[in-house]
């Protein structure tokens, strides 16, 4: 979760709050803009989710909520003061997907997707291209730039968007030199279509010359990307058993070092001598503590024995004789 003064901004991964991670190319750009990195998984589904604080003070009779995936303009929406006057602490807006108009009366919605980029050596095998450098820089993004505007008129009927400014349905197929010197392992594509209500379109007009008061940025990137980037520890990895000290290791561990070094003849047979002579060790000492603990189970057994005697002879000793013959 990112905050610039009142409002706040979170990526959700399959309806899951995901850390964010610091972007040093972007410190200190101003204080109207927040940068951050997340880590993205391939084939979930990805959202927007964004608070508003009761505190918030509005500069215009609404908030003007933009939301772009790798460049392309994917969601707006408009937010009143009286939506947020009637949360109970903050008021949560959450963009999933996009809504478009399929002919005249007909709406779908689409949800947010992480795809892998699939890398081929040759252009001729790329599927897809990148068009253009800032097409590029785009790539891998989620923008979201919030504006004070104003309602002109609503129900204003715009001319379907073209397919090319849309994200794609599915997983792109790049040319590896297009993406030279680029950390992008993923794009945003679109997932399975579903019919949605119909929205209304407002015609706003923008405060402030038309300056957006927050823009937070979120660079999507893979776990193996955000470790490379010292953003995530990496796990720690195994010491050799060769530069363990040998009290350390167990038996088994011991005969796979040994069997390393019986097949190198580089090891000095010093080392290989002392390892024998320790597994060896270890071999008597775990068979003197199975016939010890063997030892210690027989004496408890005899002890046993002896306590159940005693208390059978002195139950018999104690017992008392009825004598029947009497009348």
């Amino acid at each position: 979760m990112v905050a610039l003064g009142n409002i706040r901004c979170t990526i959700m991964v399959e309806k899951q709050a995901r850390s964010d991670f610091h972007d040093a190319e972007t410190e200190n750009q101003n204080a109207s803009f927040v940068s951050r990195y997340v880590e993205c998984l391939s084939g979930a589904t990805f959202a927007v989710k964004l608070e508003i604080n009761k505190n918030f003070v509005f500069k215009s009779e609404s908030i003007g909520c933009y939301v772009y995936v790798d460049g392309t303009l994917a969601n707006s929406n408009l937010v009143y003061p009286s939506q947020v006057r009637k949360a109970s602490h903050v008021y949560i807006h959450r963009v999933s997907g996009a809504t478009h108009r399929e002919g005249n009366d007909r709406w779908e919605f689409r949800p947010f997707i992480f795809g892998e980029i699939k890398h081929v050596e040759e252009a001729s095998e790329a599927s897809d291209q990148i068009t253009d450098i800032f097409h590029r820089n785009d790539l891998g993004s989620i923008v979201v730039k919030a504006y004070h505007v104003k309602a002109k008129a609503s129900n204003i009927m715009y001319p379907l968007p073209p397919e090319s400014t849309r994200l794609p349905t599915h997983s792109l197929t790049l040319w590896e030199k297009q993406l030279k010197g680029s950390n992008l392992t993923h794009t945003a594509q679109y997932g399975i279509k579903q019919d949605a209500a119909a929205r209304q379109i407002i015609e706003v007009e923008f405060i402030d010359r038309a300056l957006p008061f927050a823009t937070f940025q979120f660079k999507y990137r893979s776990k193996e990307v955000l470790q490379s980037l010292l953003l995530i520890r990496r796990p720690p990895s195994p010491i050799p058993l060769e530069r363990r000290p040998i009290e350390s290791l167990s038996m088994e561990e011991m005969r796979t070092l040994l069997q390393r070094q019986r097949g190198n003849p580089k090891v000095e047979l010093q080392s290989k001598g002392k390892l024998e002579s320790t597994l060896e060790e270890q071999r008597i000492k775990h068979e003197q503590d199975v016939k010890s603990e063997q030892s210690v189970k027989r004496e408890r057994d005899e002890e046993l024995d002896e306590i159940l005697a005693s208390a059978y002879v002195k139950k018999a000793r104690t017992a008392e004789t009825v004598d029947l013959s009497h009348d």
